[in-house]
């Protein structure tokens, strides 16, 4: 019987306050993970906290473990592509940066960010918004390309680009066939969208999906079975839309190895299967 993680990528947040990243690795690859993301925190994992003989030693331990990195993911709460401060930007753009090239050093497919957010009080007009996102991606687009890795967009409920329908229209109309997007579906549906719709919306740039629960009432990462997304009824879209790369467990929680695994066998009655998948983002 394969691991109940055989399916799936498992993102390692939820281990960031107890486990070294070495030993996050070491303990998901026990378990029989085979591919994570890696979110960046400092003190865990954190661009300028780590040199190049450093990630070096790291890239051969998680390949010594048989554990493939298939994406970088910088939570977008504490940066802004948007912002109506330059400075912001600026900062915003050059942590990506080090994303980047940490997730190539890493061997790493891809990275995750988000389009950036308003102001709720006085929000900047839409075009001005799409105007600081293009700017982003016109400074991270070259490097990523330079360094064979895929910016993934993420849909976000406190983002400007919020939705599905939203979210593909600004990045088809950006243009660059390197950006894909990163489709999380607790936070899609917490914002009540239908999230087989949107999966067919995006299809043509899904490059990396998250997966969680959560209610509509309040906005969670759990463990699945604790909120309120019908998972059974999502598998089949997968196929129809012919997106095989490995789902990523973003469960957020302080019983992080209990709820990952609870979540992938949950996940698996749900009969999402083990199946032939691969983790690289084309």
């Amino acid at each position: 019987m394969p691991s109940a993680f055989a399916g799936f990528a498992v993102d390692t947040l939820s281990y960031a306050h107890r486990h070294s990243l070495e030993g996050t690795i070491d303990l998901l690859s026990a378990a029989g993970c085979c591919a994570v993301q890696l979110s960046l925190h400092p003190g865990f994992l954190w661009p300028s906290e780590i040199a190049a003989p450093a990630r070096t030693e790291l890239r051969k331990r998680i390949e010594a473990c048989d554990v493939r990195v298939v994406s970088v993911n910088l939570p977008g709460v504490e940066i802004n592509v948007a912002s109506v401060s330059p400075e912001m930007r600026r900062y915003s753009i050059d942590l990506l940066r080090q994303n980047i090239e940490l997730a190539a050093d890493l061997g790493a497919a891809a990275i995750v960010m988000t389009p950036g957010r308003q102001h709720p009080l006085v929000p900047l007009p839409k075009a001005a918004l799409l105007a600081h996102f293009y700017a982003a991606l016109d400074a991270l687009v070259p490097l990523a390309e330079a360094r064979n890795v895929m910016l993934c967009i993420e849909n976000a409920p406190s983002s400007f680009l919020p939705a599905a329908g939203s979210l593909i229209s600004a990045i088809n109309d950006y243009g660059s066939n390197d950006v894909g997007i990163c489709y999380d579906m607790p936070n899609g549906h917490f914002i009540k969208e239908p999230i087989d719709e949107a999966l067919r919306t995006v299809q043509s740039r899904l490059k990396l999906l998250h997966v969680a629960d959560t209610g509509q009432d309040a906005h969670r990462h759990a463990a699945v079975g604790q909120g309120s997304i019908a998972f059974a009824d999502l598998y089949p879209v997968l196929a129809e839309i012919g997106h095989a790369e490995l789902p990523v467990l973003e469960v957020i929680s302080s019983n992080g190895e209990a709820d990952m695994i609870a979540s992938a066998e949950n996940l698996l009655r749900a009969g999402w299967g083990y199946g032939p998948r691969t983790v690289a983002v084309a």
